[in-house]
């Protein structure tokens, strides 16, 4: 049974049929407005993703040629290590290394380098230190070790 203020059932139905039928009408597609500010997000999550990307790759390439670095300031201390007397380490100009498509820089410098003959009073070990640079960075790797004279 149905309330006496209830409305008829298909007066809601057609009322709501003739609203559905205007909403129809009026957003029947997407206005101008809506495609812009659409666009213009897609540009801006467009743009922060590239510059994420970008900006992934440089610090890719920054690390990758801070390792290679570092392996060969440490191949040159090896190299120096393995030297014995009376072939001590001696300082060396600087020369370049190519790893794969990098160049880089090497120098290696002595501190109290060991004497051809040891007497007392002198230096019983020496410091060998590496630097390492390459271009388009301005830092720099370093590796020193002690050796015994």
């Amino acid at each position: 049974m149905t309330r006496p203020d209830a409305p008829h059932p298909r007066s809601v139905l057609s009322r709501l049929r003739i609203r559905l039928r205007l909403a129809a009408r009026d957003d029947s597609g997407f206005t101008l407005v809506e495609v812009i500010v659409s666009s213009v997000l897609f540009v801006i999550v467009a743009a922060a993703s590239v510059t994420a990307i970008v900006a992934g790759v440089k610090a890719d390439n920054t690390s990758r040629n801070r390792v290679m670095a570092a392996n060969v300031a440490q191949a040159d201390v090896e190299q120096a290590r393995a030297l014995a007397f009376p072939n001590y380490p001696t300082a060396e100009a600087a020369h370049s290394v190519t790893v794969g498509n990098a160049t880089f820089t090497v120098q290696r410098t002595v501190s109290n380098a060991c004497p051809a003959v040891w007497s007392a009073g002198q230096p019983t070990s020496m410091q060998v230190a590496t630097t390492v640079s390459w271009p388009g960075s301005a830092s720099t790797i370093k590796v020193a070790t002690v050796i015994a004279c």
